[in-house]
């Protein structure tokens, strides 16, 4: 994924999508206006064409000509940019054309047809300019009143014509290409101001982000703290997993700092035993045979001490080798399996086991540290359990799934206690049950030991 600051993405997008906007908003204004420019430039023809034809008017002796003062209608006089044209609809000889055309030497071809519908068409002057036209057949009006003809005893001959009246091209274009700028100008001004805006504005909305960082920042590897709830809507999600993950890792280093205390507490039982058993031994330098026995006292203590410091290297390994993947796990086969690797044991001390638990009951679980668990608490209440008694386990699934396992279980119970002051073997057992998440109790009164196994992944489907 390439870098870059989220603050930067997100001007480039709000400009990008303004820009694009703007170029489609103003692409429309452009065709709305350059519509009525070319409706106000057809209008305009046809306004010269009236013009024109109110005052093209009819004499006696067939005189017809535009009549059109010096003052009036200054685009159609010398070096003007309009022009009109008259023909004799019948006779198509010339009978007038404007002074722009007289200036410029030229004169336009008549059209054909022409007829009262006005008709429009483009033509280019000699110099390439172009020019749009329009050709209109119509009758010229009379120039006398009709009282005057009859007292001066003349008369006036209707006149049929044909007009050509034209503006320059240019004077559109120049506006379309005017209205063009202006739409271009707006369409690349807009986003600029906006990209402006956002430089300003973006820093300000992504500052709760930027204080999150910093609070991150500056706590220590042991602050697990939460964060303190934020009011802004996009950041709340962010606080919540943080808080989640603060709890995650509390949960973690406390797991943590119960491991290395169970595991301070279990390897001082039998340094302390080995310093006793050598302190005993110094009182008596002359006795041989009290030597033999602390020797043998020792040695069982250091095996006892081997097998612990194995159990923790096993579950240091487990620890380093990640997230263990959970697996339906059948509790009546590992059960079994724990008692039954434990019947020379049992035989010897003719202790009798009572299984009780469905058979498909089941957990989500690491079967090689379940087993462990199991092997170790079989192995606890076959120490405590006085000889030719029978010992309980109960098991069940469900949510939650447990394991239950006492010896003279046909006295009164006693009350469940968190472990401290059991036989050796047991804080292992506690560690084994930090390693499953599960929750382990154990008690001992006299000879009656109790252990119960709470699991927090059920398992809700049958094998």
């Amino acid at each position: 994924m390439s870098g870059g600051s989220i603050a930067g993405r997100l001007r480039r997008d709000i400009v990008g999508a303004l820009l694009l906007s703007s170029l489609v908003t103003f692409a429309l204004l452009y065709l709305i206006g350059r519509g009525q420019y070319m409706h106000d430039f057809e209008q305009a023809l046809q306004d010269d064409a009236r013009a024109i034809s109110n005052i093209t008017q009819s004499f006696p002796d067939d005189d017809v000509y535009v009549n059109i003062q010096p003052d009036a209608l200054p685009g159609f006089q010398a070096n003007g940019d309009r022009f009109f044209q008259l023909w004799d609809a019948k006779s198509l000889q010339p009978l007038d054309h404007s002074p722009s055309l007289e200036a410029l030497g030229f004169r336009f071809e008549r059209p054909n047809p022409v007829s009262a519908v006005p008709r429009r068409f483009e033509t280019r002057l000699p110099d390439g300019r172009e020019v749009s036209l329009v050709a209109v057949e119509f009758l010229a009006t009379w120039g006398l009143e009709e009282d005057v003809l009859q007292r001066t005893g003349q008369t006036i001959n209707d006149h049929e014509v044909q007009l050509l009246v034209g503006r320059m091209r240019q004077e559109l274009d120049t506006s379309l290409w005017r209205l063009a700028a202006v739409c271009a100008a707006g369409a690349l001004f807009l986003p600029l101001l906006a990209a402006a805006v956002l430089a300003l504005r973006v820093p300000h909305a992504m500052r709760p982000l930027s204080e999150l960082g910093r609070e991150i920042e500056q706590r220590n590897p042991d602050d697990v703290r939460p964060f303190a709830a934020s009011e802004v809507r996009e950041v709340q999600p962010f606080v919540l997993r943080l808080n989640e993950l603060m709890a995650r890792i509390a949960g973690v280093r406390h797991r943590e700092r119960q491991f290395l205390a169970h595991a301070a507490h279990e390897l001082r039982t039998p340094l302390a035993e080995l310093h006793a058993t050598a302190d005993v031994a110094l009182l008596r330098p002359d006795d041989p045979s009290g030597h033999v026995e602390a020797l043998e006292d020792m040695r069982a203590v250091t095996r006892r001490a081997a097998r612990l410091v194995d159990a923790l290297f096993r579950l240091a390994r487990h620890g380093r080798e990640g997230p263990k993947v959970l697996h339906p796990t059948r509790l009546e086969a590992l059960i079994a399996q724990a008692v039954n690797q434990a019947a020379p044991a049992s035989l010897q001390r003719e202790l009798e086991w009572r299984l009780e638990g469905a058979e498909d009951a089941c957990v989500m679980a690491d079967p090689v540290l379940l087993r462990a668990l199991l092997d170790n608490l079989v192995g606890n209440a076959i120490a405590h359990a006085r000889a030719g008694t029978m010992v309980l386990v109960r098991w069940r699934g469900g949510d939650p799934a447990s394991v239950e396992l006492c010896n003279l279980c046909e006295s009164e119970p006693a009350q469940h206690g968190t472990g401290e002051h059991l036989s050796h073997g047991l804080t292992v057992a506690q560690l084994y049950a930090l390693a499953l998440s599960a929750e382990l109790q154990t008690s001992r009164e006299g000879e009656r030991f109790t252990a119960r196994i709470r699991f927090a992944s059920a398992c809700l489907d049958k094998l």
